[in-house]
C-alpha cells in the first residue's frame, strides 16, 4: 500500500508520477466508475509519447543534480591532505584489538 501511494504521488525533481515514467499511464485506483476515458493509443504514438516523458525525466534530473550540487559546493570545505610523518587523531571505537581499553 505503501509503495503504491508513493508511486502515485507526483515527484519533486520531474513533477511527474514514477507509475506514470514507468508504463505510460495513471494506474487505476478503483475510484473511476465505468472504466476510463483515456483514448486508446497506437503502438507508434504510445512510444513517441514515452520518449517524450522519458526525455523530459532526464532534463528534470539532470537540472536537479545541478541544483544539488551548486547548493552542496557552497557549503563544501576543501580537503585537508595529510602527508607523511603527520600526526593525526583516530577514533578507535570501532577498531578490534587484544589490548585492553
Amino acid at each position: 500500500m505503501a509503495e503504491f501511494a508513493h508511486n502515485n504521488r507526483s515527484h519533486s525533481s520531474t513533477g511527474l508520477f514514477p507509475f506514470f515514467i514507468n508504463l505510460g499511464r495513471h494506474p487505476n485506483t478503483g475510484k473511476e466508475v465505468g472504466g476510463t476515458k483515456e483514448k486508446v493509443l497506437s503502438v507508434d504514438e504510445f512510444l513517441e509519447g514515452m520518449s517524450r516523458v522519458r526525455k523530459g525525466v532526464e532534463l528534470a534530473l539532470k537540472r536537479t543534480n545541478k541544483t544539488i550540487k551548486q547548493k552542496f559546493n557552497t557549503h563544501k570545505r576543501d580537503r585537508h591532505e595529510f602527508g607523511i610523518g603527520d600526526l593525526v587523531w583516530v577514533d578507535g571505537t570501532h577498531y578490534n584489538t587484544d589490548r585492553p581499553s
